[in-house]
This record gives C-alpha cells, structure tokens and sequence, in this order.
C-alpha cells in the first residue's frame, strides 16, 4: 500500500488520528449520549502496527491523537503509541 498517496501526506502538514473508541466520560455534546448506536460505540483501538506504519511511512510533522469518539489514554499499547512518536 502506497500509505503516502492514501493519506495525502504531501499536501497536509498534520494528522489527526484517533486510535481508541474506549471512554468513559459521558460529555454532553458527545455522539454517544444522543446517537442510538445497536453495536455499540466501543469498536476497538488501532492496531499498533497500522499506527507504527501510518507514522513511519508518511511525512507529517505533527500526528495529533485526537479523542472524536474515544480516549487514546485507554489504548493498551498507549507507551508503545507515544514512544513511537
């Protein structure tokens, strides 16, 4: 996969990405308290190789761990997430 024309790293000087659906905190403005989701909102949490790859092939020059619909902090690899970064 040519990971550099997936996410257009040529043209953007940031990324944010979103590694964990897990939180626990229940914002008002959230998705989650006014969305009626069958499966649920926790999905899962980004594999660390797709991060490591995502991270690693492309030239960001930021990589913003953002928190749309979970919290990085409760991904399991979360030292492993930010030693490679």
């Amino acid at each position: 996969m040519d990971i550099e024309q997936y996410l257009g790293a040529e043209k953007h000087r940031s990324i944010e990405i979103e590694i964990s659906t897990r939180c626990t905190i229940m914002c008002r403005a959230c998705p989650r308290m006014y969305q009626d989701r069958a499966n649920g909102w926790d999905t899962g949490f980004m594999d660390i190789d797709v991060f490591k790859d995502i991270v690693n092939n492309s030239n960001y020059q930021v990589y913003q761990l953002v928190g749309a619909y979970g919290d990085a902090i409760y991904h399991p690899q979360i030292l492993e997430v930010v030693e490679v970064l």
